[in-house]
């Protein structure tokens, strides 16, 4: 059985951010990456409560509405609180 030093510090994770995946995805438009990140986010986790922040605010309209179908299949599993500078009639 290996020794274990207590003043050893642990590795920290790496910290990851919708940012940094967005940025590792070049050749796309912002909004395109913004959309990839949605879909990501919505196919890919599992939390009771997401905070959206301007989560349109780069999209034209076809991909504003390919996002909101993502955001709805969020709704149907969890909380989502959305930010968005946009007229009301426009986001719904």
């Amino acid at each position: 059985m290996p020794e274990i030093d207590p003043d050893d510090e642990a590795e920290e994770p790496e910290a990851f951010s919708a940012e940094e995946a967005a940025q590792e995805k070049t050749g796309y438009s912002s909004g395109e990456r913004q959309l990839q990140v949605l879909r990501e986010i919505a196919t890919e986790t599992a939390q009771p409560i997401y905070l959206l922040d301007e989560w349109d605010a780069n999209l034209d309209a076809a991909n504003r509405q390919a996002a909101r179908e993502l955001v709805g299949q969020l709704a149907a599993r969890a909380r989502v609180v959305e930010i968005s500078h946009r007229d009301a009639r426009e986001v719904c």
